[in-house]
């Protein structure tokens, strides 16, 4: 019998989602030059890797690049944070939904665990620690929902959430009230009422984000 191997992701895509997570921590800052010589001196990328990676992140609007100056870092704007909101809403608003109609003792319970996850890490790990399990909430929820195509649509704007979720996750108290927020969350699902929670939750990280930009 033949044998099929799945091989390690091509250096490419190590190289995209390096760089990515580098944007989405603040190791690289808003309108910062990205050449050839930092993607190998910070991350070890050479220099084909880390020019189809470029490519792939200039599509994906993470980075602009400037013909005869160089390839730096998209700055985030609150123009941004509005537009991913909106694509989020549209999207979780579908995908809760349907959650919600067919949310079982076990669905609860593993959202439930999520959110006593975050109540545990809150107050000792790091902000982009914190991101990923806030991701992870709105990821099983999305599943839940069993929209294949909506959750793909879904991961980018994730990504950029998690990047805009780093400059206003600063406290302790915006992390609790994070979790106060996915508690009533959760809620709403259980209920079959989760569209006012949903937006509820958006409005408070907007309003944190407009705070933010306003103080620049």
């Amino acid at each position: 019998m033949k044998k099929y191997f799945v091989s390690p992701k091509s250096l490419k895509v190590q190289s995209y989602e390096v760089i990515k997570e580098a944007i989405i921590k603040g190791v690289l800052s808003d309108n910062e030059a990205l050449t050839e010589v930092k993607a190998m001196e910070l991350f070890g990328i050479s220099r084909t890797p880390f020019r189809e990676a470029i490519q792939r992140l200039e599509a994906e609007e993470w980075v602009i690049a400037i013909p005869y100056k160089g390839t730096y870092v998209s700055p985030l704007t609150m123009k941004d944070v509005e537009e991913i909101f909106q694509i989020r809403l549209i999207i979780e608003t579908a995908t809760a939904k349907s959650a919600a109609e067919n949310m079982t003792s076990d669905k609860v319970e593993k959202l439930e665990n999520i959110i006593d996850k975050m109540k545990t890490i809150s107050s000792i790990q790091s902000d982009y620690e914190f991101t990923l399990i806030d991701q992870e909430f709105h990821k099983t929820i999305n599943q839940f929902g069993g929209n294949r195509r909506l959750i793909t649509m879904s991961d980018q704007v994730y990504d950029m959430m998690r990047r805009i979720a780093m400059t206003v996750l600063k406290s302790p108290i915006r992390r609790k009230e994070v979790i106060d927020e996915h508690l009533k969350v959760l809620e709403g699902l259980k209920t079959n009422n989760v569209e006012k929670t949903l937006v509820h939750h958006y409005d408070r990280v907007k309003f944190e984000a407009q705070k933010y930009f306003s103080a620049l």
